[in-house]
């Protein structure tokens, strides 16, 4: 055996050898006061050239590789058939062994000392590795794992409660400066963040420019995923590749873009695959061979002057709409904002723990409730935390964090159904034949083609990329408005009104939901086509075959 391998098993000594839940081994400081920082071999390079030198007087910069290949053989050799011990970037979500509910366990992120907080129903605790004792309470081999992707990873405040509870969350829901409903979707959503198993809301900022939407963002991130200060934590473009995603789901907790004007339909995607947690997968750089699998919800934050082009239904009902109409208000409010940041985070902590205390309940409320009418709650843990967080807040179900949370979504679809101009003419033309009805795919294309002429004679609807070009086309845009359509009273089936013809069958509209446009058909009421349908209705008579 060298020296240099000598030497080099005395560095590795200093390191805790383990593997990752996706089979990938890495290493972290045996020192029981360092950070518990995932790393992987190759991380440990050049500090252990370093230290060869300094250390063992071993000049081994020529050897690199020779370095690097033996940190992997003896990474790959000592992490074989160990058990998988998770990692998170920011904050582990487990199951509380005493209560059953969900409990966090969150990286400050401090480079020096392994800060996290243990939160649980009922409380949260600051762990200091430095405080006498810490062993007892949290073992070394049982301490959470966390991952920091970059130098650009920093450190969240340290929580530390103000005179008076709740004087932190007072001075944030001051300075921001916003409506009573769009106050609890901020405060909810920066509650909701660190659970990296739920399917989490973004929040959408939209306002003109100078109102202060990015500054508010800034503030919002800093309890998550605070970044440079002089940009406030927000992104730029979205990627263009499915290797740039993952890159970017890989070292962020949150996904946060500054000024979006228009989401295409390939970043459409890419959004929905984040926020439900489908994996992004691309050929390993410069390997012919293997993929690089990049995993794992992340919640978003946007801000916007306008609502987005291309913002559709399935990715709009997943995002809470804020509309600030003012700046923020305060003096020096950056300073005063990094001042008071321990005491709102240890607000929001607190929060937390006794909206945790009684989430199990309330979701079992939400089970039963789904088995009982067969209707889905989305985002179910959400919703149920939100529901705890009312009853420990003693708020009134009618105006607490529930009720902002579902009347964001259906003021946000009821707007999509009204600003879009082919839901607009959808709903125009059904209400004109508001008692339900069928028509031939061709018919009702047709008719839609007229009605949308009518609203709106300086477009070419046929010729519009907002119109379907043919019937085929009609069939994706119904699927892609069906939310906000559905939220406007109009439900459509697909439906053959004769053994040749295809065709689309729509419900009754609810009178208090029918739009009359002043150069739309009035009302006409048609004559019933067949009664053996759940959708039957009036329908056009004598509709063509084809």
């Amino acid at each position: 055996m060298s020296a240099t391998t000598d030497a080099l098993d005395a560095l590795i000594a200093d390191y805790v050898l383990m593997v990752n839940s996706a089979g990938e081994g890495f290493t972290v400081p045996r020192d029981p006061s360092a950070p518990r920082v995932a790393m992987a071999a190759d991380a440990l390079v050049s500090d252990f050239l370093y230290r060869l030198d300094r250390e063992h007087g071993i000049d081994a910069y020529s050897r690199t590789d020779a370095v690097r290949s033996w940190l992997d053989t003896r990474l790959t050799i000592s992490t074989a058939g160990r058990l998988r011990v998770p990692v998170a970037l920011r904050a582990h979500q487990v199951v509380d062994d005493d209560t059953g509910a969900p409990r966090l366990l969150i990286d400050l992120g401090d480079p020096e000392v392994g800060f996290f907080i243990d939160v649980r129903a009922g409380g949260w605790t600051l762990f200091d590795p430095r405080v006498p004792g810490a062993d007892e309470r949290y073992p070394v081999d049982e301490r959470p794992v966390f991952t920091r992707p970059s130098t650009d990873f920093r450190a969240l405040p340290i929580p530390r409660r103000g005179e008076v509870r709740g004087e932190g969350r007072d001075w944030l829901r001051g300075a921001l400066n916003l409506s009573e409903r769009d106050w609890r979707l901020v405060w909810g959503w920066m509650l909701t963040a660190y659970f990296s198993q739920w399917d989490r809301q973004g929040l959408l900022f939209v306002a003109p420019t100078k109102v202060g939407k990015t500054l508010r963002a800034g503030m919002v991130l800093r309890f998550i995923q605070p970044s440079d200060p002089h940009a406030d934590g927000i992104g730029a473009d979205f990627p263009e590749s499915q290797r740039e995603w993952g890159s970017l789901i890989a070292g962020n907790a949150v996904l946060a873009f500054d000024d979006v004007e228009r989401i295409s339909d390939k970043a459409h995607g890419n959004l929905k695959r984040i926020v439900t947690g489908v994996a992004f997968k691309t050929q390993t750089l410069y390997k012919t061979s293997g993929l690089t699998v990049t995993r794992g919800k992340r919640p978003l934050v946007l801000t916007a002057s306008g609502t987005p082009s291309g913002l559709r239904d399935d990715l709009r009902n997943r995002l809470w709409l804020v509309e600030p109409t003012a700046p923020p208000v305060g003096d020096r409010l950056r300073s005063t904002f990094e001042h008071m940041a321990p005491a709102i985070f240890a607000d929001l902590l607190d929060d937390l723990a006794d909206a945790l205390a009684l989430y199990l309940p309330a979701e079992g409320e939400l089970a039963r409730q789904i088995s009982e009418t067969g209707v889905g709650v989305r985002p179910l843990e959400v919703t149920a935390l939100f529901r705890a967080l009312d009853r420990a807040q003693g708020l009134d179900p009618s105006a607490g964090f529930e009720q902002a949370a579902r009347d964001a979504l259906q003021d946000s679809l009821m707007e999509a159904a009204s600003g879009d101009r082919f839901a607009y003419t959808v709903r125009v033309f059904l209400s004109g034949h508001p008692d339900g009805g069928v028509l031939s795919s061709q018919d009702l294309l047709a008719g839609l083609a007229e009605t949308a002429r009518e609203l709106f004679p300086d477009s070419h609807p046929e010729r519009e990329d907002w119109f379907p070009k043919d019937a085929t086309r009609m069939g994706t845009f119904f699927t892609k408005k069906a939310d906000s359509l559905n939220e406007a009273g109009v439900y459509l089936a697909k439906r053959m009104p004769d053994r040749n013809t295809r065709g689309w069958a729509w419900e009754p509209i609810p009178e208090d939901l029918r739009v009359y446009a002043p150069t739309a058909p009035a009302p006409v009421r048609l004559p019933v086509r067949t009664s053996d349908s759940d959708l039957s209705g009036p329908a056009f008579p004598d509709e063509p075959k084809g």
